[in-house]
């Protein structure tokens, strides 16, 4: 025999997974609004952590950086990928070309950096012989 707050009980825990579903399907619906947007930004150099803080902040994201990261592997890397491997049609070839730039110049930048501050010198200069 079940109580009256079983019975409360059981309805909350149904209402509650409801909704988290429509949060799921409304966070999609909300990264597939601002993809262009942190295509754009990671194009211009930005770091995934910067733009999800930015959005977050003025209120444009209301979900987890995983879930952040999450949406951005499925919906713009692997579109990306998918699109240079298939014949895309016009807006999934430009959003692989930013994509793929925006990676080439991170990478770049990342390996000028990395050698302007290790100020590398030959062997020979260490041990002082030329």
């Amino acid at each position: 025999m079940t109580t009256i707050y079983e019975q409360e009980l059981a309805t909350w825990i149904a209402g509650r997974q409801k909704a988290a579903k429509l949060k799921r399907k409304e966070s999609v619906v909300v990264f597939l609004g601002v993809r262009s947007d942190v295509i754009e930004a990671q194009a211009a150099g930005f770091a995934l952590k910067t733009i999800w803080d930015h959005m977050r902040e003025t209120g444009r994201l209301q979900f987890r950086y995983e879930t952040f990261l999450k949406y951005v592997r499925r919906y713009i890397t692997q579109a990306a990928t998918a699109a240079s491997t298939s014949a895309p049609s016009g807006q999934l070839r430009n959003d692989a070309a930013r994509v793929r730039a925006a990676s080439s110049s991170t990478s770049l930048k990342h390996a000028e950096g990395d050698a302007d501050d290790l100020h590398l010198a030959p062997a020979s200069h260490k041990e002082g012989r030329l």
